[in-house]
């Protein structure tokens, strides 16, 4: 009747009724009798001690029972399965109360059963978190589907979510500032995470998270790519137009910000800078094409530098001419004296030069500059296929008038009222005339000097301008000695910079000499070896040209080149002047042959021998120009007349090898002893700024020259001619090559003979 199965012995054991056999009046006889029996057989004493067991353990067993009384009432004993009476199971309410619960008390409830422990892994990472317990898996489920909350998924909104979102971030990325753009653009991929979990927890609706985030991140890349190289056609397209014309702190700023300076056109307060080199069309005749191309170099570079360092923007180079403006394309306020420092450096820089190229070609050189301030047209112009950017207008072409102005009083740098007052009293000037241009009649002021402390208020903090560095690394030997020239004259000693300076400069000026020396002797050997040549190639013609032959103009030339060399008295003029001489026979030759012989080889033979009678002018200078007391001039004139007379001095190509060696060993040093000197100067920039700072100042005897020259002037306008005269040559007396004290002596010696109009007010005419 009620079997015990043996494999859940113990005290958890499951008691198995079996109903197979029983009808239900069988069955309930049979439960009666087992319930008040007092003798029992071996089974029925098993049971009892098991039923006891149970009963101790609260009496579940009774609500087995119960189920039985139940379905036998209801007549469905035959149609239930067997029944498993599990132990009780222990719940702990919310109370904090133990209670006991059977499976009866989940009638009409679904109940599932499972391990929690974290000892027996149920506890395992599911797509919401780290550790969830495996036993909720089933009782979710479940819910899921009473309760019909499905998942939905929404594919057909995926593409439309992609392509929103790359617009948006496009747009943000092409229209809004950077640091709006990129918080807001991460805002979107973020924001995305939330609206899809919010989406997926609150209305079971699955969008893709995946490809939208990757559409706002690539869209975001492409964008800040395209931006990118956008702005790097822009610096390249700025770098174009402006890397040789404006100084690299500025440059890199128009480069990082091209939004601060407008290309297209516009109309701008701005100091235009011209300047012309006095004499140089003299100058061109006596050098050749690629001398002429150096001289220009080595003058160029360092006036452009000094525009460039005080933020000026070269706009363009007419021969030896230099155009420039401050105050564009970058804005900037203080263009005015800007343009004035710089054109007085320009000036101290220009003795270097002068004495640089006195040296190295024995030409002479001197530049007249003017500045002058207003508003003017400025942007790109020219052609659809060749741009530049520049500045048009009248106060430009006023600049261009201010220069040359200065040969009416013998000065060097003329400026306009209005960059005097928008310099304020950063500038020392002078008012030298009332002058009649073509469309407007102004003042014009001689610049003499600055303030010092605007100067240094400038430079306070700042590095020694890169473009000056780049100027020393780049040195040739004949600067070097020029500037040892320059600041033996104007001592600074005690500034740290030019101690330094002056120290390692005399460090490598014997190597600068001996390569100077070592130069000319390889020149002067290649000079005698063209002559050779060219004189061998010319006689191959074999045409004879006599006295008799030439024309009056060549008669009075060839008379005058034999008479060049009966005069000389020394060796060396007497072989240059020679040289000329056979040279310019040479080139009767070669003009008889036109017609006869390729012209292009003709046309050869005449550039060579126009080189070589260049070459032997540019000796002759060199050895005529030094003064008594010019140390330099002298150590290479008195070299030149050595080698000159026998140039070869019996050289062999080891020879020459070997002096090519010693002057590319001299060419060395003297770069090594500048790199030198780099190093050292850098961390000395305040040093560097004091002593520039001291160039341009206004000496003493200068300004009582300009007071008594002011004084003068105001007799000059009384007509005072004599009393003014008087006062123009005590300014002389005191300053003897001061130029608008000797114009204006000379306008009053003119005005005495003829004097001016009744109506004469003072105001001079432009007349050049």
């Amino acid at each position: 009747l009620i079997e015990i199965d043996e494999d859940y012995a113990g005290d958890d054991a499951l008691v198995k009724l079996n109903f197979a056999d029983l009808s239900k009046e069988e069955y309930t006889k049979k439960l009666i009798e087992l319930t008040n029996l007092t003798e029992v057989t071996l089974e029925e004493q098993f049971f009892f001690q098991l039923y006891d067991t149970i009963k101790q353990r609260n009496r579940i067993i009774h609500e087995g029972y119960r189920q039985m009384v139940h379905h036998l009432k209801e007549g469905t004993v035959d149609d239930v399965a067997p029944f498993y009476f599990f132990s009780p199971y222990l719940f702990k309410e919310k109370s904090g109360e133990d209670v006991y619960k059977s499976l009866y008390d989940f009638k009409d409830k679904a109940v599932f059963l499972g391990l929690t422990a974290t000892g027996l892994n149920a506890l395992n990472p599911t797509p919401y978190t780290q550790r969830y317990t495996m036993a909720s898996l089933s009782p979710t489920a479940l819910n899921t589907i009473l309760t019909e909350s499905y998942i939905y998924e929404k594919p057909e909104w995926e593409p439309l979510i992609i392509l929103l979102y790359a617009i948006l971030t496009l747009a943000i990325i092409f229209f809004l500032p950077a640091y709006i753009s990129h918080p807001l653009t991460w805002s979107i991929a973020v924001g995305h995470v939330f609206i899809i979990l919010h989406l997926m927890n609150n209305f079971g609706i699955v969008v893709a998270l995946v490809f939208p985030v990757m559409s706002v991140m690539l869209s975001y890349l492409a964008g800040n790519l395209y931006l990118y190289w956008e702005q790097l056609q822009e610096r390249k397209k700025v770098r174009g137009m402006f890397s040789a014309m404006v100084s690299p702190e500025v440059l890199k700023i128009m480069e990082e910000d091209p939004d601060k300076f407008n290309l297209q056109g516009e109309k701008v307060e701005a100091s235009m800078f011209s300047s012309d080199v006095s004499g140089f069309t003299s100058i061109s005749e006596g050098v050749t094409a690629q001398e002429l191309a150096l001289i220009l170099n080595l003058y160029l570079t360092p006036m452009s530098n000094l525009v460039m360092a005080f933020g000026g923007y070269v706009e363009k180079y007419e021969g030896d001419a230099i155009k420039a403006d401050f105050g564009m394309p970058m804005p900037d306020p203080d263009h005015a004296w800007k343009a004035c420092f710089s054109a007085l450096l320009q000036q101290e820089e220009l003795f270097v030069v002068q004495r640089m190229l006195q040296i190295k070609y024995g030409v002479m050189i001197t530049a007249r500059m003017g500045v002058n301030t207003g508003v003017v047209n400025a942007g790109n112009m020219g052609s659809v296929n060749k741009m530049q950017y520049c500045a048009i207008g009248e106060e430009v072409a006023m600049a261009e008038e201010l220069e040359p102005s200065n040969k009416m009083w013998e000065t060097w740098i003329a400026i306009s009222p209005e960059t005097l007052r928008l310099s304020g009293d950063k500038l020392k000037t002078r008012l030298l005339d009332v002058v009649d241009y073509e469309y407007v009649t102004i003042p014009v002021y001689e610049l003499l000097g600055w303030d010092q402390d605007s100067f240094l208020n400038y430079w306070n903090g700042k590095p020694i301008p890169k473009l000056v560095i780049e100027g020393w690394e780049k040195i040739i030997p004949e600067k070097v000695l020029a500037y040892l020239d320059y600041y033996n004259d104007h001592d600074f000693t005690g500034n740290a910079f030019y101690d330094l300076m002056m120290e390692k400069f005399k460090a490598i000026e014997e190597d600068c000499i001996s390569y100077i020396h070592v130069s000319d002797k390889l020149n002067l050997w290649d000079l005698e070896r063209r002559q050779r040549e060219l004189l061998e190639l010319v006689d191959q013609m074999e045409v004879k040209i006599t006295y008799d032959d030439l024309d009056l103009v060549d008669q009075t030339e060839w008379k005058g080149l034999e008479k060049a060399i009966e005069n000389s008295k020394e060796e060396w003029l007497i072989l240059l002047n020679t040289y000329l001489f056979e040279l310019k026979k040479r080139t009767h030759v070669v003009n008889r042959m036109v017609g006869k012989q390729n012209q292009d080889e003709l046309d050869e033979v005449l550039t060579s021998i126009d080189t070589l009678e260049k070459n032997c002018n540019c000796y002759i200078k060199r050895n005529r120009f030094p003064s008594p007391d010019d140390r330099y001039g002298n150590i290479f004139k008195d070299h030149l007349m050595g080698i000159i007379p026998n140039p070869t001095q019996g050289f062999d190509e080891s020879k020459l090898e070997q002096l090519r060696t010693e002057q590319s060993s001299f060419e060395s040093k003297v770069k090594q002893g500048m790199t030198l000197f780099i190093e050292k100067a850098k961390p000395l920039a305040d040093a560097y700024h004091q002593m520039m700072s001291e160039h341009c100042l206004l000496k003493e005897d200068k300004l009582k020259t300009c007071e008594i020259f002011a004084e003068g002037r105001e007799l000059y306008l009384e007509r005072k001619w004599d009393a003014a005269i008087e006062k123009f040559q005590a300014g002389l007396a005191i300053v003897p090559d001061d130029g608008p004290c000797m114009k204006y002596t000379e306008r009053c010696q003119d005005f005495i003979k003829n004097p001016p109009d009744e109506n004469w007010e003072g105001v001079w005419e432009a007349d050049w």
